[in-house]
């Protein structure tokens, strides 16, 4: 290791010469070769004592590795002893390679090439590790603001997983989620990547599973009703809690009801221009009771599967576009004490298991359709029921039946003042149907 000056390159020459003439040939950089002199200013150099039998083949192939690469300094105003010392170094077979810089920058000699290392070389550097580090870092998969033991943050996957979930439960039909345009898929997709699960908060996969179905269950009823349309959003679809959308604000009524473990009694989406078919993923809306989509635009026919909520006690279709039969298996919603069905495009025959509803004490409407034939003799068993509705039809036949077996405290023209029947309105087109306890239609002739 020696200390150096910096000399112009004509004296550097010399002052090489002046050591070993024989060694000239064997510069690379003669602007960094110089004679040491005691007392002299000098920059803080590094040097490399360069065996002369050892050569580096730039690039690929031969040469000897074992160049030592010097990382020593030098004091500046070094002592004259040291500069001694160091120049009692050099024998005929090393030479001296240094490199002199200013402060803030490197350089070294490697395989015979001068390098120099600039600052802005060290930030091109950090502005690559920073581009390969940053995407997993700073953008993580989507989270919601959870607590350590929620579900959500044990899955890896969630739109996947919550897939999963709706299969292994047979809640729709697996092909669906391959159509981009189902609103099953827009369902699934919403729960998964738009953040509608992020109200379940719960710490397992097993305890969010009922609330992950019910969720995406009003999601597809959003979806297949055209929800964008709707009059009233009642704020489905965001970031709280199904329980929380539309709280008093159908008419004084809630749209959501739940019961004290988060589960949904009651959907009340009545008068709000819903559009399009009744999901059959509602079936499985297990603690719902009461179903009211009253006065809207839904079309086609009533899903089988809505007959086998039989934890139903409310249903309104009433006043929409639905299509085909009155079902025989209305008879199964054992529990229903209203069924309102009146004014669609019903077609067919009045099927007499609609008889086994007994616990009817509100509404039979099924008025204001295309229904043929006669009353079904099993409806005498409606001794609790208050509002009867078969008018607007084509109905023929008698009535009378009902008259002697439900004894309605109003006929047509008169008040039956000894009934205790609670039945108030038993209407039918009197013109077709036979009925003198009949209060309507027409009612007083007109």
């Amino acid at each position: 290791i020696a200390e150096a000056t910096l000399v112009p390159e004509e004296d550097a020459l010399k002052e090489a010469e002046g050591l070993d003439g024989s060694l000239v040939s064997e510069i690379t950089d003669p602007t960094v070769l110089n004679r040491t002199t005691a007392g002299s200013d000098s920059v803080t150099a590094s040097c490399e004592l360069v065996p002369i039998s050892t050569r580096c083949n730039g690039g690929g192939g031969g040469g000897d590795e074992s160049s030592i690469l010097s990382t020593q300094e030098v004091p500046i105003n070094s002592t004259a002893a040291a500069a001694a010392a160091n120049q009692s170094q050099f024998s005929a077979d090393t030479i001296p390679v240094a490199t002199a810089e200013p402060m803030g920058k490197i350089s070294m000699t490697i395989c015979d090439r001068h390098i120099r290392l600039r600052w802005w070389h060290f930030l091109i550097v950090l502005a690559i590790i920073l581009v390969i580090a940053l995407p997993s870092t700073l953008i993580p998969r989507r989270k919601r603001n959870a607590t350590e033991d929620d579900w959500i943050d044990k899955t890896d996957d969630l739109q996947s997983t919550i897939q999963r979930i709706l299969i292994d439960n047979s809640i729709s039909n697996p092909a669906t989620f391959n159509e981009t345009s189902s609103p099953q898929y827009q369902a699934l997709n919403w729960m998964g990547n738009d953040g509608g699960a992020d109200t379940i908060k719960v710490p397992s996969e097993q305890e969010a599973t009922p609330y992950i179905i019910q969720r995406y269950i009003l999601g597809v009823l959003y979806y297949s009703t055209t929800g964008s349309k709707w009059r009233n959003q009642f704020g489905f679809l965001t970031n709280v809690t199904e329980c929380e959308w539309g709280v008093g604000a159908n008419n004084g009524f809630n749209v959501i009801d739940c019961n004290s473990d988060g589960f949904v009694t009651l959907i009340n989406l009545w008068q709000n221009n819903l559009m399009g078919v009744m999901p059959t993923e509602l079936v499985n809306m297990t603690n719902c009771t009461a179903l009211d989509f009253l006065t809207n635009r839904l079309r086609g026919q009533v899903p089988l599967e809505i007959t086998e909520m039989t934890q139903l006690t409310y249903l309104n279709l009433g006043y929409n576009q639905f299509t085909g039969t009155v079902m025989a298996e209305y008879g199964n919603l054992s529990n229903v004490t209203y069924l309102m069905m009146d004014f669609n495009k019903l077609v067919g025959t009045i099927p007499p298991e609609l008889g086994k509803l007994t616990q009817l004490t509100g509404w039979l409407s099924l008025e204001g359709n295309e229904l043929t034939g006669t009353i079904p003799q099993s409806f005498t068993g409606f001794t609790s029921a208050t509002w009867i509705y078969l008018n607007q039809n084509s109905l023929t036949g008698s009535a009378e039946f009902l008259c002697d077996a439900l004894r309605p405290v109003e006929g047509y023209g008169f008040t039956n003042e000894n009934s205790t029947s609670p039945l108030l309105e038993l209407w039918v087109d009197r013109e077709e149907v036979h009925c003198t306890c009949c209060n309507c239609c027409p009612f007083n002739g007109n």
